[in-house]
Formats: structure tokens, C-alpha cells, sequence
């Protein structure tokens, strides 16, 4: 939610093992200052739809980003342990 973003990080109160701080790096710093700012307890990314119809929507965006890339077939969940292998492997916690 937008209250736990602050300037170059996000303070999460749960998350998988609890609470903690996740630094943000200069360009996703720079996506977050363009987008619209709702209450701040609304959610950053999330639309106000019905957790199901998220999903979807996100399946549905990741089938055309993959297909466009020619990467098919990817989960989004590989993107997400590739990601933390580089990061990981950067001495990034």
C-alpha cells in the first residue's frame, strides 16, 4: 500500500517472513513517482478488483509479453527466482 513506501524503499509490515525493509533501486523508484497516488491505504499496483479478475488480467498480460518476446513458455514465477539469483549473486539482500 502506499503508506508503506517511502523515499526509496518500501517498509512492509507482512511479508512471507515478517516484517522488513526492501530497498528500491533508482528505476523503480522513478515508475513509483509516476503513478497516481490513491489513499493511503490503497494498493500501489493493484486495481480495486476482485482478487480473481487480478489474476486473470495478470496471466493474461504475461501470456502477451512472453508471446511478443518470444519467450513462451515462462512462468512468471521462473522471472521472479532469475531475478533473485541476480540479485543474490549482486550481494543485494
Amino acid at each position: 500500500t502506499w503508506d508503506q513506501l517511502l523515499e526509496h524503499r518500501a517498509v512492509l509490515r507482512d511479508s512471507k517472513t515478517g516484517p522488513r525493509t526492501v530497498w528500491l533501486a533508482d528505476e523503480a523508484q522513478r515508475v513509483l513517482d509516476l503513478l497516481h497516488r490513491d489513499a493511503p491505504d490503497a494498493f500501489v499496483f493493484a486495481p480495486q478488483w476482485e482478487r480473481q479478475t487480478v489474476t486473470k488480467h495478470v496471466r493474461a498480460t504475461w501470456r502477451r509479453v512472453i508471446t511478443n518476446a518470444g519467450l513462451a513458455p515462462l512462468r512468471l514465477h521462473d522471472l521472479r527466482h532469475s531475478f533473485a539469483s541476480v540479485g543474490a549473486s549482486l550481494g543485494i539482500d
